[in-house]
């Protein structure tokens, strides 16, 4: 996580360092993703995210990205005797990012990478029992600080309105802890850059 951060301080040095003829946009943007998949025939998970992010663009091709994610995921698996059960998880994070963007602010096309850092301030799994309710159970993880990234593109509609495109990424918990893995999400919203 401290190497992390040092590249981040790098990259936001050396971009202030850069000519700024083009500096001081700012990008408001909404997206989201669904998805509900039927797995059997007595088995349904979907998913739903939204997020809004904020960016202020130093030059026309670097940015600092501050974004906010709520997000829930649900399986049912339904049982004719009375032995279902569905697990629901909901979570929330906010994330800043160093975004690179590739191409002129009035591109048609523009691929982004970014990099940065999330803090995930809820994930929460409730259990719940069809057939006993009572033994219904959750479990909450501790807030905490991890890495993330993403790819996408950004594709020109009109002026100023952009239809933005990624894929997210971060650890599902701290990389201090044991069994750590990665989460994604796909994105696709709007944005408008001013």
């Amino acid at each position: 996580m401290k190497s992390l951060l040092i590249a981040l301080v790098l990259a936001l040095g050396l971009t202030l360092s850069g000519p700024l003829a083009h500096a001081g946009f700012i990008e408001i943007g909404a997206s989201g993703n669904f998805k509900r998949v039927n797995v059997a025939d007595d088995v349904l998970d979907t998913q739903t995210s939204l997020t809004g992010t904020l960016a202020y663009y130093f030059t026309e091709m670097t940015a600092l990205e501050l974004s906010y994610t709520d997000g829930q995921q649900k399986s049912e698996v339904k049982s004719t005797v009375g032995l279902g059960q569905t697990i629901s998880v909901n979570y929330s994070m906010v994330g800043l990012d160093f975004i690179l963007t590739l191409g002129a602010r009035d591109a048609i096309l523009r691929p982004y990478f970014k990099a940065g850092a999330a803090y995930i301030l809820e994930k929460k799994r409730t259990t719940v029992f069809e057939f006993n309710p009572a033994a219904s159970s959750v479990s909450e993880e501790e807030p905490a600080l991890v890495p993330s990234g993403g790819i996408g593109f950004r594709l020109l509609l009109a002026k100023g309105w952009s239809l933005k495109a990624g894929i997210d990424a971060w650890s599902s918990k701290s990389v201090s802890d044991d069994n750590v893995k990665v989460d994604y999400a796909g994105r696709i919203g709007l944005s408008w850059m001013f």
